[in-house]
């Protein structure tokens, strides 16, 4: 089943882990949407590769409170972020900047390394059920799905091949004096 347009109202049925519906994203909005609908359900962990942590997705408030409140969901919480370029977050104060700094127990951003610079897909995994994959990562389309374990598992086994090659981002080390 396919829905031609992303709404809070057409999500209220869609549960992570649940009956399998393949959503067609195709701008900003529809990604915070679904990424937030999927990412306030999660109760375990979140993976993200994007090229840069962007504003219209991921700087909402929306979107910061459902992290928030993932990391705060149990010690065992695994959210980790992996990105392209941190410094246009970090120059512009983005809200992840500030809750990764804040939570660094839980939540833990890194850079790729230069042999990945040219991957080109963006992708989101929420409790390794739900994804968003973007083949294309600079532009909006792209599917979303709250029940596809077998995508989930090999996106996730991509993102933990670029992670054990990656460096944590020093942007995201907060000093205690």
């Amino acid at each position: 089943m396919s829905y031609n347009t992303i709404s809070q109202a057409s999500l209220t049925d869609l549960q992570l882990g649940g009956q399998s519906h393949r959503l067609e994203l195709s701008s900003a909005a529809d990604h915070n949407l679904v990424a937030t609908h999927m990412l306030s359900q999660a109760t375990r962990s979140l993976y993200i590769i994007c090229p840069e942590l962007d504003r219209k997705i991921f700087d909402q408030d929306n979107f910061s409170k459902a992290l928030y409140d993932l990391a705060r969901y149990s010690r065992n919480s695994d959210i980790r972020i992996l990105l392209h370029d941190s410094s246009d977050a970090v120059r512009n104060g983005h809200s992840i900047v500030n809750l990764a700094k804040r939570l660094s127990s839980y939540i833990e951003v890194r850079l790729l390394d230069n042999d990945y610079k040219s991957f080109d897909e963006a992708f989101m995994i929420a409790d390794k059920r739900g994804i968003i994959y973007q083949g294309r990562a600079k532009y909006y389309d792209a599917i979303a799905e709250h029940h596809h374990p077998r995508l989930a598992q090999e996106l996730e086994k991509t993102f933990l091949d670029m992670w054990n090659h990656s460096h944590p981002d020093p942007n995201f080390r907060q000093l205690h004096i």
